[in-house]
């Protein structure tokens, strides 16, 4: 049989631990990178998630409002305006009766007068 002295095995014993050493490192290390493989397919969908909280109110929008005929040939609320208008008579009279405004913006006349003549304005708030 062999015989190992006491420094003959702290030798083997280096050499091992030297050994496994130089494996475990080895394993810690990585090689080169290779490329990029494909991006795969997208999965689908997830579910719709919950609803929102309320928006704040929005800023009142203008009111029109549109008068057929009206009395005097002004607009009905006090802080309205023309903005648009005209006026006409039934079939084809003529000459044709034009729109004039009036100093304020809110009363309109036809000219010529007269009780076949029709009138739309369509008034606005500001």
């Amino acid at each position: 049989m062999l015989e190992l002295g006491g420094e003959q095995i702290m030798r083997v014993a280096i050499a091992v631990v030297a050994c496994v050493a130089a494996f475990t490192l080895t394993a810690c290390f990585e090689g080169p990178k290779g490329d990029k493989g494909d991006t795969g397919v997208s999965g689908p969908g997830g579910p719709a998630g919950p609803a929102g909280p309320a928006g704040a109110p929005g800023s009142p929008g203008k009111n029109f409002s549109i008068l057929i005929n009206p009395a005097n040939g002004t607009c009905a609320d006090a802080d309205e305006v023309i903005v648009s208008g005209y006026c006409f008579t039934a079939g084809n009279r003529v000459p044709f009766p034009s729109m004039e405004l009036l100093g304020n913006n809110r009363s309109a006349a036809c000219t010529p007068p007269g009780g076949a003549i029709q009138m739309v304005l369509v008034c606005a708030k500001p």
